[in-house]
């Protein structure tokens, strides 16, 4: 009975030691459980998130990587779709370099076209020179600095090439060309070329005027007979003789050989035909003489 009421006793104890310490907790409780919830949904939430994310993240790298022999216009399109993220970034970058290689070679044929293109190649740069991508940022930066030079804005195309020249994710040949350009650019030999090629201005040949009569074919072709050379039709139903080709624009028609005139050389030879003399006549035959018969045989 001892044990069995000490049982009774630790029992009771227990219960009322955790009674007490749940009151004093039972403030909290509900909080508690809110922020479990919170923190669940949260981590659902954050899971969902980076799934979309990596599955835009591969949508927007495919499609870059299969525009890669695009021209800028479909870069920018993926630029203005995928904004910030990475592929949106290197689309505007892909973007950019085709504008600037277009606009260098529109310089030498079109000036006023290439200018706007090399300065539509640095507005997207600018948007790229902060990048928190490393590689993009420089390459980005090193694009710019030749995007000015390519309009003769010295001073900024050194700027731009002295404030990578020590970047670390370069080569040290990529770091020893820089230096090369920047040595050049400060050269008297190149402040006087890009003078002489800035005062050029090339313009496109104008396309050739087409007159009016030759924008289109005739509506129909004009035939015209001569109706003083044109071939009677024989009385017996005979078929003329087709025409021969035309000469000086008129119509030229064959006429059969029976009705054509005969020419001056064949009416010379007729006529000489005509008067050749008459061949000799075959002689008769008549008797041979006595005297010129043939002597009798000999008996």
């Amino acid at each position: 009975m001892n044990n069995q009421r000490r049982h009774q006793l630790e029992q009771n104890y227990l219960a009322n030691y955790l009674g007490i310490r749940l009151s004093r907790v039972q403030h909290l409780l509900k909080p508690a459980l809110i922020a479990v919830a919170a923190s669940f949904l949260g981590f659902l939430g954050y899971t969902a998130f980076q799934s979309l994310s990596t599955k835009q993240a591969a949508e927007a790298w495919t499609k870059f990587y299969f525009n890669l022999n695009g021209d800028a216009e479909s870069f920018e399109a993926l630029a203005n779709q995928y904004g910030a993220a990475p592929a949106g970034q290197w689309a505007r970058f892909s973007a950019a370099a085709a504008n600037l290689q277009n606009g260098i070679e529109a310089l030498y044929v079109n000036r006023q076209e290439g200018v706007g293109l090399i300065q539509k190649a640095i507005a997207e740069l600018g948007a790229l020179k902060n990048s928190t991508t490393g590689d993009l940022r420089t390459q980005s930066i090193l694009m710019l600095a030749k995007a000015h030079e390519s309009l003769g804005e010295l001073d900024q195309a050194i700027s731009h090439y002295q404030s990578v020249v020590d970047a670390t994710n370069l080569s040290e040949l990529e770091r020893e060309q820089v230096r090369d350009r920047v040595s050049f650019l400060l050269t008297q030999e190149a402040k006087e070329f890009y003078q002489w090629f800035g005062t050029l201005n090339p313009k496109p040949a104008a396309s050739p005027e087409i007159p009016g009569d030759l924008g289109s074919p005739p509506e129909s072709p004009t035939i015209q007979f001569d109706p003083d050379k044109l071939p009677a039709i024989p009385a017996d139903g005979a078929q003329p003789t087709e025409p021969s080709a035309a000469v000086d624009g008129q119509l030229q028609l064959e006429l059969p050989a029976e009705t054509q005139p005969a020419s001056d050389e064949t009416t010379a030879e007729q006529a000489a035909d005509t008067q050749q003399p008459a061949p000799p006549a075959v002689p008769s035959e008549q008797p041979i003489p006595a005297s010129e018969a043939s002597p009798p045989l000999l008996n």
